[in-house]
């Protein structure tokens, strides 16, 4: 067996993703791994992204890109203030599914923890989820709505 000392978690700030990133803060405290944070901001996906952040108005593309940031950068605050391990936040833009699997191959984690559903909250698992279970060879735990760690 691998010893885990890498924690890739995709968190898009859904609840699911919440749950899987407290779930992935766990286990690195139990065996004493770093988590890496991965939030990818997707064009696609702005409409529910500004829905979710309360971003309503903005001047230029790049005004609404830095509300969009700073709540990320916010939220990621909340998420790890009392998380008890090292984490470390990479964001990304693109399509999802595509950036977790470069940050994958880019970081090479150990294992990769991830929310059954994301932010669209498709069930009972996002496609996002099943690509990368689907494409990647390093182990995918995944964590369904509730399981709080």
């Amino acid at each position: 067996m691998t010893d885990v000392r890498r924690i890739l978690v995709p968190v898009d700030f859904s609840d699911t993703s919440r749950d899987a990133a407290r779930y992935a803060f766990g286990l690195a405290r139990q065996l004493d791994a770093e988590v890496i944070a991965t939030t990818v901001i997707d064009v696609l996906d702005l409409r529910i992204a500004m829905k979710n952040t309360g971003v309503r108005e903005f001047e230029t593309g790049e005004d609404q890109q830095r509300q969009v940031r700073a709540w990320i950068d916010a939220e990621f605050t909340k998420l790890t203030t009392e998380c008890g391990c090292t984490v470390v936040h990479h964001v990304r833009h693109g399509m999802p599914e595509k950036e977790l699997l470069a940050a994958i191959a880019e970081l090479r984690p150990d294992l990769v923890v991830i929310g059954a559903t994301g932010i669209s909250g498709r069930k009972p698992l996002g496609s996002r989820t099943l690509e990368v279970i689907n494409e990647t060879d390093v182990p995918v735990l995944v964590v369904g709505r509730g399981n709080k760690s």
